[in-house]
């Protein structure tokens, strides 16, 4: 986290029933190539096997990712906004926040 939030770079990235086509190895490989970047992924209440899958993700991302669970579907804009309050209201002093689709 340290290495990403150091005015490094914080991507919100939503995901609703995203088990199927949520490429986990490519987030992975992006991460260990850009250390300088965190990725926030925001499940939007889905009701597959998104949220163990993202799960996985965080814990192979060495501290490069985390996880903010909604309990419900609100949409993708909404996603992409309680991604970014977290991201802001975060102790970590990202250089920028922007948001990334899956």
């Amino acid at each position: 986290l340290a290495m990403a939030a150091a005015g490094g770079l914080a991507l919100v990235v939503p995901c609703y029933n995203e088990e199927e086509r949520l490429r986990s190895a490519a987030f992975v490989s992006y991460l260990t190539e850009t250390p300088t970047v965190r990725l926030i992924f925001v499940d939007d209440g889905s009701s597959d096997g998104t949220v163990p899958l993202l799960q996985k993700l965080v814990a192979a991302a060495a501290g490069g990712a985390e996880l903010l669970q909604l309990p419900q579907n609100c949409g993708k804009a909404e996603a992409v906004r309680r991604g970014m309050l977290h991201a802001l209201e975060s102790d970590a002093q990202y250089g920028a926040v922007g948001f990334w689709d899956s």
